[in-house]
């Protein structure tokens, strides 16, 4: 799909006519303050890495209000910025701890790549104000660092989709090449390989991926095609189906594919994508989160190209629709929501956490899976692995039924023939009944696991937590342990060995 954007993109883009219009954000949100240049020698930077970070997003920071103020821009400390991003030893984020890149093969991730977009934007609209030589070093370093080895080496995960930020990368580094490379065959050189990239990112099975990955993601694509004009069709409404699918309330997501609740997400991004897509609904929301919590867009090129986006977004004054139930496309996300509590379910996301259910009521997580711990059963003392388990949703009148075949998401020394985990929410009872229906090659032992957001008081036939009572069928031993972050793990045990059955929870809703 992208690589038939190919040829026309050399047509248009391949010369020094491109001349894309930037309309930038305001600078006075989101932004780090503006300092100065704090030098570390190479000691002091390997010594105190936390530090050295402040100091390079500092400098981004300074560098991107400079480019979004409506003051002309001062050359001086733009050279000087620029000046101290092309002498770092390296642009990535330096995870790993390495003074120096690796000869011929630099790191690229997220940060160096944002790093790449900035400085390139910088030199175009910065445009005469800049010295030739200040224009060709920007030039020669993004090349070195970026757009060469992406050529030269097919081994970068994100040209094939693959890897953290992999879309963000991918668009970055397209936009970058797009802004500094004057030569029509280089730039043909450049961009095939990019454009490759972003054909098999989409090309990849569905998996959830963490909420700000996918909306950085997606933005990056949104900004970098509005930016060159692309004229086929983006493949963002399954990634807006996850947003509409994971909303809480306020500015809370369920994010189970990271931090397990994200907060912080930029409504700006999201308005503009449900823009793209025509979704009025992503657009409320969007809008809606801009008024709680107003922040900029997350990524360069949509800082620099977004800000019409800000009058659009402030004349929307509905709130985003809350979803009685839905499912997204890939089957990876369900919410349902009553007038009491809301219930999520998420599937198969690679991280030990297929069929995974979330519950809050009265804004408290009552069932609160992540960081390596969820309410999902384990099996012989074995926890999930990566397996496709995509969950459905039927959604009735006064019920709505969940549910997921786990079966897959087992590793075979479980000896586990099928997992079906099944919740049916009933409005009228204000009520859930789940149930987990197991079957075993041989009796095993299993543990039902329900992570609390709040501590659960334990009865002997009973357990309240919040405005919730759980109840269960069957012989099961019950106890309660406590996590170092505050929740509370609820186990369930049945007191004989496990080959067949239904396992049966019921929680039901009270003053």
């Amino acid at each position: 799909m992208f690589q038939d954007e190919y040829v026309r993109l050399l047509a248009v883009f391949g010369g020094p006519g491109f001349r894309p219009q930037a309309a930038p954000w305001a600078a006075d949100e989101g932004g780090l303050p503006l300092t100065e240049n704090a030098y570390m020698p190479l000691s002091e930077r390997m010594e105190q890495p936390g530090r050295y970070m402040r100091v390079r997003l500092t400098e981004r920071a300074a560098l991107m209000a400079m480019l979004c103020s409506a003051e002309d821009v001062d050359a001086t400390r733009a050279g000087d910025l620029i000046a101290a991003l092309c002498e770092e030893l390296r642009w990535s984020d330096n995870a790993d701890g390495q003074a120096f890149d690796e000869p011929g093969r630099p790191a690229i991730d997220r940060f160096a790549a944002e790093t790449g977009a900035l400085l390139a934007w910088t030199v175009r609209l910065m445009g005469d104000k800049l010295a030739p030589a200040a224009v060709a070093t920007v030039r020669g370093e993004i090349r070195r660092r970026l757009l060469s080895p992406a050529m030269a080496q097919e081994d970068y995960p994100f040209l094939r989709g693959e890897g953290t930020a992999a879309l963000t990368v991918l668009c970055d580094l397209l936009m970058a090449a797009a802004l500094v490379e004057t030569d029509a065959a280089r730039f043909a050189r450049v961009t095939r390989p990019l454009l490759k990239g972003l054909d098999a990112f989409f090309a990849r099975p569905a998996a959830l991926k963490p909420l700000r990955e996918l909306v950085d993601g997606l933005t990056a694509l949104n900004d970098v095609a509005d930016a060159l004009g692309f004229e086929a069709a983006l493949p963002l409404e399954d990634g807006l189906d996850e947003l509409m699918c994971a909303w809480v309330e306020a500015d809370r997501f369920l994010d189970p594919a990271g931090t397990g609740t994200e907060r912080g997400l930029s409504g700006a991004d999201i308005y503009r994508l449900g823009e793209r897509c025509g979704d009025r609904a992503a657009c409320r929301l969007g809008a809606y989160l801009g008024r709680i919590k107003p922040m900029p867009p997350v990524n360069v090129t949509g800082r620099l190209t977004a800000g019409g986006a800000r009058a659009q977004m402030e004349a929307v004054k509905a709130d985003p629709p809350r979803l009685r139930a839905g499912a997204s496309r890939d089957g990876l996300r369900m919410l349902v929501r009553t007038p009491d509590f809301l219930c999520a379910m998420n599937g198969a996301a690679g991280h030990g956490n297929a069929g995974d259910v979330r519950l809050f009521t009265d804004g408290l997580p009552l069932l609160n899976g992540g960081d390596g711990t969820f309410s999902v059963p384990l099996i012989g003392g074995l926890k999930q692995v990566e397996g496709a388990c995509p969950c459905t949703l039927e959604a009735m009148d006064t019920r709505d039924m969940l549910s997921i075949d786990m079966t897959q998401a087992y590793p075979e020394a479980c000896g586990l023939r099928s997992l079906q985990r099944t919740l049916v929410v009933s409005r009228d009872e204000r009520s859930i009944r789940w149930v987990d229906a197991v079957a075993l090659k041989l009796p095993e032992d299993i543990e039902f696991r329900f992570v609390c957001g709040v501590k659960p008081s334990v009865f002997a036939t009973a357990v309240r937590f919040g405005r919730m009572r759980l109840t269960w069928e069957g012989g099961m031993d019950v106890s309660a342990r406590a996590l170092q972050d505050g929740r509370t793990l609820l186990s369930f045990r049945p007191v004989q060995a496990v080959s067949r059955g239904l396992y049966t929870f019921i929680f039901d809703w009270g003053e």
